[in-house]
This record gives structure tokens, sequence and C-alpha cells, in this order.
């Protein structure tokens, strides 16, 4: 029998782990879980902008908008919804979803979502070479047009 390990290989269980975890309900699944997406250079510089888009608003020194409280990474279930950050308002949490190219936030706005809880997420695409002050000013650029939409419809 084999499980899958914090890293997405598959194992093969010894004899006793097998039937521990065919006995114990809290392992039940284990050796039934499928393994995790592979990472490939896609998905690793995706990762690595998506870090740096978050880095970016970490720290203090900055200027921001009235408006902003903070940012926040997405919830595992929001992240399948097809949401990476939240940014804080006095409002609420505007959605945001960062991508590397125009090319892949066009296929993820193209893509049918099990989740369409959010009428509109800001897809934002960041740089490599993009300095963290621009990455924020564009962010509170978006969520400013955002977040005017949303006012004029709440005061209707």
């Amino acid at each position: 029998m084999y499980k899958f390990n914090r890293h997405g290989i598959r194992v093969l269980l010894d004899t006793n782990e097998y039937v521990n975890s065919k006995s114990d309900p809290s392992n039940a699944a284990t050796h039934k879980r499928k393994p995790k997406k592979k990472l490939n250079a896609s998905n690793i510089k995706g990762k690595a902008r998506e870090e740096k888009f978050f880095q970016a608003f970490q720290g203090t020194g900055f200027k921001v908008p009235d408006f902003y409280v903070g940012m926040r990474r997405a919830t595992e279930e929001e992240d399948k919804a097809g949401t990476d950050f939240f940014m804080q308002t006095t409002e609420g949490e505007i959605p945001f979803n960062v991508k590397s190219s125009r090319t892949t936030l066009n296929k993820h706005n193209q893509k049918k979502w099990a989740f369409p809880d959010y009428e509109r997420i800001i897809g934002f695409i960041v740089k490599a070479e993009e300095h963290p002050g621009n990455i924020r000013r564009r962010a509170f650029t978006a969520a400013k047009g955002w977040r005017a939409e949303f006012l004029s419809i709440v005061e209707l």
C-alpha cells in the first residue's frame, strides 16, 4: 500500500503503518490522497510572483489610502475559488488574483470556477523586476476603482 508524503511523493507503507491507517479513522484517507500538483517552472514562477505581491504590503513606511486596512492571503477554499489575496478595507475585502503574465491571467479568467462567490476579482500581473512601491501603487489604484464601483452599487 502507498501513501503520499508532504511533498506529494508516493511512498510505500510498511505493514504496521498500513494496518494502523486502515483502523484509525483519522488516517483513513491517507492511502487514498491524490498527490499534490507537481511544481513546474510556471508554477514556481507564479508562486514567486504571489510572494513578491504579498511582500510589497509587509512592513511600514509607505503611504496608504485612507480605506486600506491590510492584506491577507486567501484560505485554501478561497484559493480554489480563484482568489490569491484580499485587500482589507474599511468597507470589506477586495479580492486579488496575482499572475505572472497576461496569458496566464486570460487562462484564469476563462475557467469556470467551482465556487463563483466573487462577482469581480481584480486580475493583477506582477513583473519579475517590478519594484514593491510600483506594485502597491497599481494595487491601490485598482482597489480604488473596485471600491468606487462597490460603493455606487451599495448606495443605490
